[in-house]
């Protein structure tokens, strides 16, 4: 929660690996049920964390602001 760069690099790093994490495991799962076509779409949005991940290195603190949403 340091205003450092070094914590902001940590915290959105955190952030962007767990949605990318969540989003592989998901495309896994519908993977395997065999009526679904097409299920690399559900690997398109880790694209969009890529993007917000490199913009928020330029001063946005994903942990600071979910910190102040939750309490």
């Amino acid at each position: 929660m340091k205003p450092s760069w070094i914590s902001l690099f940590l915290g959105n790093t955190l952030y962007a690996v767990a949605a990318i994490e969540y989003i592989y495991i998901t495309y896994l799962g519908f993977q395997a049920l065999p009526f679904l076509q097409r299920q690399t779409a559900f690997l398109y949005p880790a694209f969009f964390v890529f993007v917000l991940y490199f913009s928020s290195l330029f001063g946005f603190n994903i942990s600071q602001h979910v910190v102040d949403y939750f309490f």
